[in-house]
């Protein structure tokens, strides 16, 4: 079974079933390399998946609603923050059982990476609540730690000899603005967002946003960290 392969979970469902009884260990570690519970395993993947879609076009990915209930079902909970986080990046509800023109509708030629498709009739009530309530406070978190990363800058020694200090301050803000932006408006991914940039605006102070997010990346491993609580599951 090749890594990010959508079939992969309904392909072990039945067996995990089993491994409960029989401890297939091995399955639950095939599974844990789609929805890792470590950051830098989750950047590998994202990595590997903007690769892949770079050389082929409307390649699909593993269902993150069918991944959260093979985990109830069977007994592996550890996939389920990845899966939960993966889930709240898509937009709206997305199907992938709509019909053909309607996702079309909704399909964006902007978007930076495979636009995920979904089925959330697989989910409990339970787990649509926890899905809502986790996507809102990751971005009530990133918009807190936006402001705080913001009131660091004036900290001195984060400050660089500028002869226009008013005009990098105007760039700070504007530069929060648009990461703001990003993550609400757009890709709706802090930890991506969070994880630095190759596009700093040559318009602005490029030291200004160097450093910011060289104070903002950091806390991307907190919002990891909490997955579970922010989400409100059960991991043990």
């Amino acid at each position: 079974m090749a890594k990010h392969d959508p079939n992969t979970i309904r392909m072990v469902e039945g067996i995990l079933l089993l491994a409960n009884k029989y401890q297939i260990d091995h399955l639950r570690e095939r599974l844990e390399r789609d929805w890792p519970s470590k950051l830098i395993d989750w950047d590998v993947n994202e990595l590997e998946i903007k690769a892949n879609k770079e050389h082929k076009q409307g390649i699909s990915l593993p269902d993150p609603c069918e991944a959260i209930r093979l985990a109830r079902r069977c007994g592996t909970p550890s996939i389920l923050p990845a899966a939960f986080y993966r889930l709240s990046r898509i937009r709206g509800i997305s199907n992938r059982h709509m019909p053909v023109s309607l996702q079309q509708i909704m399909l964006d030629p902007n978007a930076r990476s495979v636009v995920p498709t979904t089925d959330f009739s697989l989910l409990s009530a339970q787990d649509l609540y926890c899905l809502v309530v986790g996507r809102d406070v990751i971005l009530h978190i990133f918009e807190r730690y936006l402001g705080d990363t913001l009131d660091e800058m004036t900290k001195p020694e984060n400050k660089h000899s500028t002869s226009n200090p008013d005009k990098c301050w105007k760039s700070l803000l504007k530069f929060q603005s648009k990461l703001r932006q990003e993550v609400f408006q757009n890709f709706n991914d802090p930890l991506f967002i969070m994880n630095g940039r190759d596009d700093y605006s040559s318009s602005e102070c490029w030291v200004c946003q160097h450093v910011f997010m060289d104070l903002l990346k950091p806390k991307r491993e907190f919002i990891w960290e909490n997955l579970p609580s922010l989400f409100m599951l059960d991991t043990k």
